[in-house]
């Protein structure tokens, strides 16, 4: 008998799961300011690159949201310093309360410079009554072609109440050039403050359909074999993975699309080979259809997808430290554990501490899609469970322990969901050290 079935642990820890918010709470003061409030919840060392904003924002009870920019260090996996963007957070209170979620808005990377955020403005894009959140910022550039200040706008997805985000979604991205010079002369922006891009919005009208941004997900398939992709554009780019739907291999693809007709170029690239994969072809309502090609093998394969609703997760989403959080689940008791996914050349590893001891080994990831969506799955492979009797039903039965290895749970962007011990018909334990069900290793931002 099988010690647990992936359809029960899944529908048990998604229904406790459904109790957690991405969005962290943020308590603030009686008589407390804005900016004290921002001043207080941030990152202690970090400079605010923005004077911090209250307004209503198509709040259907008039309530107010704050707005906060201060810098931040972007790090790789390995802990590397990258660079230091601008992190934009919007706080959203609850109804009645000094409660405020935190919501990001955008990371505005180094374009080349560190950018300064100009403006913050509200825009309604679609004339639907609704204003969506619009942001202008520029960056500085000096090389001996090109020299001068750049300018970019952006336009954000009008807020739900009723469902906040974890972050909000960028509708469009707009440039304004540069005002400057190149080896041409000199440079001038389309707009350069925020009256300016109004009026470039009002003149642009409504956006071409592939000017926009996206998150979309496919099914269909690469020659016969069948496959899974999510694809996301931002601008003129695009990244996003695919997977085939047996094996579970995942691909890491990227490109670019022309947003006047809507035909892509996208690949995959590794150090070790270069470029391996060529997909190109056209996007369409409802779908794509193109080519594949093996660069290595010359092998060409037609590509044809359909959009669906189902969203996807990257493996390379695991990766970060998981602590306990049993409160989650209202349960109380003891339980030691804290894991840390990491990725080297191109495998996943893990670090298990429980108590004082340290497990190491690699992790695999998998996923089952069904009528109700992606259920992904992570094992610690190589662990050992503490005890496993399986099928104890039959009292009369002699009932030997057998040794059973890989901690399994349900992934998904909260944490790590683990079914710690079975029942009176099928016993085991996994990690003694717990002496709860269920355990619940949320990720640390």
């Amino acid at each position: 008998m099988q010690p647990m079935k992936k359809t029960t642990i899944s529908l048990v820890i998604l229904l406790c799961n459904c109790l957690l918010g991405f969005a962290q709470t943020y308590t603030r003061e009686t008589d407390e300011s804005a900016e004290s409030f921002v001043d207080r919840i941030k990152p202690k060392e970090k400079t605010l690159a923005h004077p911090v904003i209250e307004t209503t924002w198509n709040s259907p009870d008039g309530r107010k949201v704050i707005f906060a920019f201060w810098d931040m260090d972007i790090t790789g996996d390995d802990g590397k310093y990258i660079e230091t963007c601008i992190v934009g957070k919007l706080l959203v209170p609850a109804d009645e309360s000094s409660d405020y979620k935190m919501i990001e808005i955008d990371k505005f990377h180094q374009n080349p410079s560190t950018p300064e955020i100009l403006s913050v403005f509200f825009y309604d894009c679609d004339n639907d009554g609704v204003r969506e959140l619009g942001i202008l910022y520029s960056s500085d550039y000096q090389h001996y072609m090109m020299a001068g200040t750049f300018y970019q706008g952006a336009l954000y997805a009008a807020l739900d109440y009723d469902s906040l985000p974890e972050q909000l979604f960028c509708l469009q991205d707009i440039y304004g050039g540069a005002l400057g010079n190149n080896d041409s002369g000199d440079t001038y922006p389309e707009f350069s403050n925020t009256s300016e891009l109004r009026a470039y919005l009002k003149k642009q009208g409504t956006p071409r359909k592939w000017q926009l941004n996206f998150i979309k997900n496919f099914e269909g398939t690469i020659g016969t074999t069948k496959i899974y992709a999510h694809l996301e554009k931002r601008g003129s780019e695009l990244e996003g993975f695919y997977f085939e739907e047996e094996s579970g291999i995942e691909t890491s693809i990227r490109g670019s699309i022309n947003q006047q007709d809507g035909t892509i170029s996208i690949g995959a690239w590794n150090k070790k080979e270069g470029h391996t994969i060529k997909i190109e072809g056209l996007l369409k309502d409802g779908g794509f259809a193109g080519e594949w090609t093996d660069r290595r093998t010359d092998e060409k394969a037609p590509v044809k997808l359909k959009e669906i609703e189902t969203n996807f997760t990257s493996s390379s989403e695991i990766v970060g430290i998981y602590t306990i959080s049993n409160e989650e689940y209202s349960e109380s008791g003891n339980c030691p554990v804290r894991a840390k996914i990491e990725r080297k050349d191109g495998k996943y590893l893990y670090t298990l501490t429980i108590d004082r001891t340290q497990y190491r080994g690699d992790v695999s990831f998998t996923r089952e899609i069904g009528r109700y969506g992606e259920i992904a799955y992570i094992t610690f492979e190589g662990f050992k469970w503490a005890e496993n009797l399986g099928d104890i039903s039959d009292e009369d039965a002699e009932h030997i322990a057998t040794d059973t290895y890989g901690l399994e749970g349900v992934w998904e962007k909260k944490g790590i969901s683990i079914q710690n011990y079975g029942n009176s018909m099928n016993y085991y334990v996994k990690i003694r050290e717990c002496d709860c069900k269920f355990i619940f290793l949320k990720k640390e931002k």
